[in-house]
């Protein structure tokens, strides 16, 4: 085989392993929603590892804010027995947020729209592109506030700068924080409710609307020392929870590669979630982009295999053709040496 068209190959086989490489990290990059451990740990001041795990919980589990305070004195109780501490007194060591989903009427327009109730801090996991305001504020006290996203803002109002403005959900008035822009594409459309407008309120007002909600979402980050330990830790913790009726992520380990290699063959039923759990917008999202640079990868891998195998067909012809034995090699090794 020729030198010229060697190169014409090695090169092919470069560019198409460097394409794929890139688009894997563009995938992961673009979901926010599953960095959050990434950005805490750039900005913490804690010399530790941290994991972002989510718990996706049925809505018949029965799973409400009554059993948070338990939750969260597990999980500190097993940080200070593993010795885990934070090195300032007045720094969080760890952070969570939960929600639910849900529709609802809003008296100025007829149709059913979309809603989220969020605790915690929702807003540091989703850090949802602001057009104007802000988020929903933190104090548990002021509950009386909502989000929203561009498309109801501008069937409301006919505007996006409209913070301090009220709404009025059967009859009550709530002030809106700020309005939010949301992702296009197929994907995002399909997953988001297409075209549909989304709320997002506390969950202690979507509960006061419509009492009787559960939580089916609870997120947190936290130190993560060795591989599975935060996992295993919040599985134990929300132990009660029957097995067919949550599902537990790890979200700071879903681009890795390793992970990535793991799903692989599994993606032929990856559509059949044999459990009973309702999952969020972002969490189909980031499961098909999942998917999608699983199969990338398997590709790469490919190709990857390709490349190594030309090289060992070249390196026989070489061998062939000029009579190349280990001896020569040695002979030669044994030369540069003297």
């Amino acid at each position: 085989m020729g030198l010229k068209i060697n190169i014409i190959i090695y090169s092919i086989l470069i560019v198409i392993i460097l394409s794929l490489s890139i688009s894997i990290n563009a995938i992961a990059n673009s979901e926010n929603s599953q960095k959050g451990a990434e950005r805490w740990m750039t900005n913490d001041v804690n010399s530790l590892r941290y994991a972002q795990i989510s718990a996706y919980i049925s809505s018949t589990a029965g799973y409400t804010e009554n059993n948070l305070p338990q939750l969260r004195n597990d999980i500190n109780m097993d940080l200070e027995s593993a010795s885990i501490k934070s090195e300032n007194e007045n720094a969080k060591l760890w952070i969570d947020a939960y929600s639910t989903e849900s529709t609802i009427n809003i008296d100025k327009i007829q149709t059913l729209i979309n809603v989220t109730g969020v605790g915690g801090d929702f807003f540091y996991f989703h850090p949802l592109p602001l057009i104007s305001g802000n988020y929903l504020p933190s104090d548990e006290i002021l509950t009386d506030f909502v989000l929203l996203d561009e498309i109801l803002a501008w069937q409301i109002f006919g505007g996006y700068d409209v913070a301090g403005m009220e709404i009025y959900i059967f009859e009550a008035p709530y002030t809106v924080a700020g309005v939010v822009t949301r992702e296009y594409g197929e994907l995002y459309s399909l997953a988001y409710g297409g075209e549909s407008p989304r709320m997002y309120m506390s969950f202690y007002s979507l509960n006061k609307i419509q009492p009787g909600k559960n939580i089916t979402c609870y997120e947190i980050i936290m130190p993560n020392p060795v591989s599975n330990f935060a996992l295993d830790m919040i599985k134990k913790s929300m132990g009660a929870i029957n097995k067919s009726s949550v599902t537990f992520i790890e979200n700071s380990k879903r681009y890795k590669l390793l992970n990535l290699y793991k799903t692989i063959p599994e993606l032929p039923n990856q559509s059949m979630r044999m459990n009973n759990v309702t999952y969020p917008y972002w969490e189909n999202i980031a499961a098909v982009k999942t998917n999608i640079c699983a199969i990338i990868v398997f590709f790469n891998t490919v190709f990857i295999v390709i490349g190594v195998l030309f090289s060992a067909v070249n390196i026989i012809i070489i061998v062939k053709k000029y009579d190349i034995t280990f001896k020569h090699l040695k002979r030669i090794i044994d030369k540069r040496r003297f």
